[in-house]
């Protein structure tokens, strides 16, 4: 499957010990904490309060 799909499998191996980066496990943190609080509101809350408690908890986005 590796040589259909162009890769070697030191580079495979590679990619599957690889770390996830600081950024992603940002975007991923923020991405449950947007889902906490709209579960929390009972889906009613869109983009403007979601964004305005984030900001309130030290988040800036």
């Amino acid at each position: 499957m590796l040589k259909i799909l162009g890769v070697s499998r030191s580079g495979y191996r590679a990619f599957l010990n690889r770390k996830v980066s600081p950024s992603k496990q940002r975007k991923e943190n923020v991405k449950k904490e947007i889902q906490k609080i709209y579960d929390d509101s009972k889906q009613n809350y869109g983009a403007p309060k979601i964004t305005h408690i984030l900001r309130k908890s030290g988040e800036n986005h």
